[in-house]
């Protein structure tokens, strides 16, 4: 201490045993301030990252679904273009026969399963390997049931029998379109034209295959 006029002087050092005083160190400067601070930034960053992973699984499902929509429209195009193909033959050809009405006209129905698709006496289906996949036990399973329990009395449009049909595969087509991105194109497209002629064919008796008795 010096004497006069000379006041006395304060050091701003504590007898911390790592010779750094509390003003010194700051914000957070005590062990458990550091703790605390230590935990918001690590909640901050683990909240930061569940917000960018949910944003990319939505984006992800945004992607699938606009692939779906994609397939769906190339789809319902080439049947659009199909028809007016069809319609605009029709007008360059007034004098057409009505077989060729006929023809037309069944060229836009789904084509009926052969015998090796679907056994027309014990009414086996035979699906493509994309159906058989685990997802598609339920409906499969129902399909096969009706399938094999038809008669020539209880099969045709009107019967219960095809409007349980028609209702499963609506559901299996639906989800097939769910599935798209699991599979290529080309397993897809077989897939979805295996599934609408098994539903045509339930306007069918048992044991007429493509049309032909074989009774």
């Amino acid at each position: 201490m010096s004497g006069g006029g000379q006041g006395m002087s304060v050091s701003t050092m504590s007898n911390s045993p790592i010779g750094i005083g509390y003003y010194d160190m700051g914000e957070g400067s005590t062990f458990d301030g550091s703790y605390l601070m230590g935990k918001a930034a690590f909640a901050r960053g683990l909240g930061q990252y569940n917000y960018n992973t949910a944003l990319a699984i939505r984006q992800l499902e945004d992607a699938n679904r606009q692939a779906i929509d994609n397939q769906l429209y190339a789809e319902k195009t080439y049947f659009e273009m199909r028809r007016l193909n069809d319609e605009y033959w029709l007008l360059k050809n007034p004098r057409s026969t009505p077989e060729q009405r006929v023809l037309i006209d069944q060229s836009r129905l789904p084509r009926r399963l052969t015998s090796s698709e679907l056994d027309p006496t014990w009414g086996v289906i035979r699906w493509p390997a994309v159906l058989e996949r685990p997802e598609f036990d339920s409906i499969r399973g129902k399909l096969n049931d009706v399938y094999a329990h038809r008669s020539e009395g209880h099969f045709g449009v009107g019967t219960p029998e095809y409007t349980h049909v028609q209702q499963l595969t609506h559901d299996m087509r639906a989800l097939l379109d769910q599935e798209y991105n699991s599979m290529s194109q080309m397993e897809w497209i077989q897939a979805m034209r295996f599934i609408e002629s098994l539903a045509y064919e339930s306007r069918f008796a048992p044991g007429t295959v493509v049309g032909v008795n074989i009774r």
